[in-house]
């Protein structure tokens, strides 16, 4: 028997009970296990080792976002590469520790795709502010973009399911910083 609210219950009765296709309060299938972001961990720390061996500012400046080669030369692609690239290994550590902390939570919350896509619309959102701000001269790269994306994303999320969010804006006064 599985103590349940009232009673005790059998362990088929409980099974009989659990909805085949569970949902997230956000819509999206239920997820234990956050694969997406431990996938863009992973994808984030070899492209880092292979453009740390291509030496990182010749894959900057070949891939970052750029904005005179966007503008002039059409390579809208960098707004996206530019995204998977980081100028140093604090820079990817830091990035990285912050998609750990706060990925699984809002993966969970969101569902793998719902989550994939605010983390590609973030990353393009930080690329376009970042062509839109910046001097036309200057290579920047980095997942900055996406990890303030989700952390705004886990914010509105942990307001409306009233979750504690202290520490979400903690990270984010750091980042600020």
């Amino acid at each position: 028997m599985i103590a349940a609210p009232v009673g005790y219950r059998c362990p088929d009765c409980m099974k009989a009970n659990v909805p085949p296709a569970a949902k997230t309060v956000a819509g999206g299938a239920l997820v234990s296990t956050p694969r997406v972001t431990y996938f863009l961990i992973g994808l984030n720390v070899v492209l880092f080792a292979i453009q740390y061996a291509q030496g990182v500012n010749k894959v900057a400046v070949d891939y970052g976002m750029y904005p005179v080669a966007i503008a002039q030369g059409g390579e809208w692609w960098r707004l996206f590469t530019s995204a998977f690239l980081h100028g140093s290994l604090i820079h990817i550590a830091f990035n990285m520790y912050v998609l750990f902390f706060l990925g699984p939570t809002l993966e969970r919350i969101l569902g793998h795709t719902r989550f994939i896509v605010v983390y590609l619309l973030s990353a393009l959102g930080g690329s376009v502010a970042s062509y839109w701000f910046s001097d036309p001269q200057i290579v920047s790269v980095g997942a900055s973009g996406a990890i303030f994306g989700l952390m705004g994303a886990l914010i509105v999320a942990g307001r409306r399911l009233r979750y504690d969010i202290k520490q979400v804006l903690f990270l984010l006064a750091i980042n600020v910083a």
